[in-house]
């Protein structure tokens, strides 16, 4: 198998695989930023 090869399959299973979450992004935009930080803050109590 040549790297053309191995590097299609790759891309393929990587396009297909779910992108890893933090779980300090509390809106789910892919981001951790300010707005999750006023999320935190306004569920704190």
């Amino acid at each position: 198998m040549n790297a053309l090869n191995r590097n299609k399959i790759r891309l393929l299973v990587s396009n297909r695989m779910p992108a890893a979450t933090c779980a300090a992004d509390f809106n789910g935009d892919g981001q951790v930023n300010v707005i999750d930080l006023l999320l935190l803050i306004g569920d704190w109590g």
